[in-house]
């Protein structure tokens, strides 16, 4: 089944919107919609990207605000958004916010049309102006593209570990890591992936027996495989 043959449709009225300074963040500087916006994905990846592309900002687009809307359950749904993360449509990004005498850990979603290499969205994290970069798009996943100024894209021997790194928010918002994050703990999930570590047990590892709140992810990291 090609993707363009599975739509999952709901007026943008019907969907929940996420907490105020949440949901939805769509990255600037997007063109037109096009027929081939999504190729490549699988049938339901293509069509929650297709989906979540038409929902307003701030739209609810976790995993469990998708599968109550659509027909695909929340394994389908996190299985499909792990996907958009991995090719470079979507990054969770971890954030330490200030507001009204209170600072907290809050985790926010942004969403882009076009496919994204890790170099790009670590820039786009960091404020970056976007104008100075060159991306030819995210290309394999995981793949990096290379920036025309700025902060360099991680190496290639690391793009694997940091993409898993990347997508840790979506199988747990708690465990959501920054782009230095991300970087900083690359080098010792290339040490799991060298070992044998699959992407499950890394996953596993990382999210299981958590406490309620986790305030430093880095700190939940276990050292060993």
């Amino acid at each position: 089944m090609a993707a363009a043959k599975l739509i999952f449709v709901a007026p943008s009225s019907a969907h929940p919107m996420a907490a105020s300074g949440f949901g939805k963040q769509s990255v600037p500087g997007q063109g037109p919609r096009r027929a081939t916006d999504f190729e490549g994905l699988s049938p339901v990846a293509g069509a929650v990207a297709a989906y979540v592309d038409r929902l307003p900002e701030g739209a609810d687009i976790s995993i469990k605000g998708l599968a109550a809307q659509l027909p695909r359950g929340q394994a389908a749904i996190g299985t499909a958004l792990r996907d958009l993360a991995r090719v470079g449509h979507l990054r969770r990004v971890r954030e330490w916010v200030v507001a009204d005498g209170a600072s907290r850990w809050v985790t926010r979603t942004h969403f882009s049309r076009t496919a994204h290499g890790d170099g790009w969205w670590a820039a786009y994290v960091e404020g970056q102006d976007m104008d100075l970069w060159v991306d030819e798009g995210a290309g394999p996943p995981g793949g990096a593209s290379e920036p025309q100024s700025g902060v360099a894209a991680p190496e290639s021997g690391r793009r694997e570990a940091y993409s898993l790194l990347a997508e840790l928010g979506l199988a747990d918002a708690r465990m959501s890591l920054s782009a230095a994050d991300c970087t900083a703990l690359a080098p010792l999930v290339e040490e799991w992936l060298r070992r044998g570590a699959t992407r499950e047990r890394f996953v596993q590892a990382l999210t299981s027996g958590l406490p309620p709140e986790v305030h430093s992810p880095p700190g939940a990291w276990p050292r060993s495989a």
